[in-house]
């Protein structure tokens, strides 16, 4: 199934990393991987105009995100 996603939404899974490099990381640091894989994108905020904003997410993309950023989906 596909999610398509509403406006200048964006939906991302954080990456889960057991270890970085040659140093394996403690389970309470695996949570924090800031990196993200984008997962999908919305068509982009509809202006008052009638034009939707640019969206430079793309599918597949990965990114970078902070700790308490968005809300999180179990």
């Amino acid at each position: 199934d596909k999610l398509n996603m509403l406006h200048d939404f964006v939906l991302v899974q954080r990456e889960h990393k057991e270890k970085e490099g040659n140093i394996f990381l403690p389970e309470d640091r695996i949570e924090q991987n800031p990196w993200v894989k984008v997962l999908a994108v919305g068509p982009g905020r509809l202006l008052p105009n009638g034009q939707r904003t640019i969206m430079n997410a793309k599918v597949g993309m990965r990114g970078f995100c902070r700790t308490y950023t968005g809300l999180r989906i179990n």
